[in-house]
C-alpha cells in the first residue's frame, strides 16, 4: 500500500522525498512542468527545478509529470462537455480543489492516465 501526501505546490517535493529517501521508503511523485508555483518570468527557473526533481529518478524515485497542466489532461480524457459538467459540481473552489473532490467524487471515472499511478501505489 501507499500514502499521497499533498505537499503544498510543486517547490515543496524535493522536502518530502528527501525525508523518504533518508527513510528508504519507497517514494514517487508527481508533478505539472508548466506549474502555477512560477510566474511566466521564472520560466527558467522552472526549467532548472525540473530537472532537480527528474534527478531524483537516479535514486530510485518513481516520477510522473504532466506536459500539460492537469486540468488540460481532464478535459482531454472527459471531453469538455463532461470535464464543465463536473465542474459545475464543484463551482466556487480552486483548480487544485477541485481537483481533489473530482477524485474524491465516486460518479467521476477515473482519468486513464492515472491508472499507471494507481498501479505504482498499490504493488
Amino acid at each position: 500500500g501507499g500514502t499521497i501526501i499533498e505537499v503544498g505546490g510543486k517547490r515543496n517535493i524535493t522536502y518530502f522525498v528527501e525525508l523518504a529517501i533518508s527513510l528508504q521508503i519507497p517514494v514517487g511523485f508527481i508533478y505539472d512542468i508548466d506549474s502555477s508555483d512560477f510566474a511566466k518570468d521564472q520560466k527558467e527557473n522552472e526549467k532548472e527545478f525540473n530537472a532537480i526533481l527528474d534527478s531524483y529518478e537516479k535514486n530510485g524515485v518513481t516520477i510522473w509529470h504532466f506536459d500539460s497542466n492537469y486540468e488540460t489532461k481532464l478535459r482531454d480524457e472527459f471531453g469538455e462537455e463532461a470535464y464543465q459538467k463536473y465542474c459545475s459540481q464543484y463551482g466556487g473552489y480552486s483548480k487544485a480543489v477541485r481537483a481533489r473532490m473530482f477524485a474524491q467524487d465516486e460518479k467521476i471515472p477515473v482519468p486513464k492516465f492515472i491508472n499507471p499511478i494507481i498501479d505504482w501505489i498499490t504493488n
